[in-house]
């Protein structure tokens, strides 16, 4: 048995893109957003047994990326990208990747 929860979001985020070369470029990303329904509430039933729990997030969060991009060629570029999220009650998500793009 599975169960879904839902949450709804509104965010801000600035973003900025800058080539530094016709190779290399990088981007930045920063912003914020709040947490404006977070009824998260769930059950599971195992036979006559029923868990129940209620989780709990944070009502704010700061988020931020930055990537570096390589042009490999015409069609096809790698970069090495970092994200981030941070709320006021020391939770934190980092996120490292590694990404090769290809086009044609």
């Amino acid at each position: 048995m599975a169960e879904q929860f839902n949450f709804i979001d509104a965010s801000a985020a600035l973003k900025w893109y800058k080539p530094w070369s016709d190779k290399i470029r990088t981007n930045v990303t920063i912003g914020a957003m709040v947490n404006l329904y977070n009824n998260a509430k769930g059950s599971l039933l195992l036979g006559q047994n029923r868990l129940s729990s209620e989780i709990e997030t944070s009502k704010y969060y700061g988020f931020g990326q930055f990537g570096l991009s390589y042009n490999i060629a015409d069609n096809a570029d790698l970069s090495l990208n970092y994200a981030g999220a941070f709320t006021f009650d020391n939770t934190t998500s980092h996120t490292m990747f590694l990404k090769l793009g290809l086009w044609w």
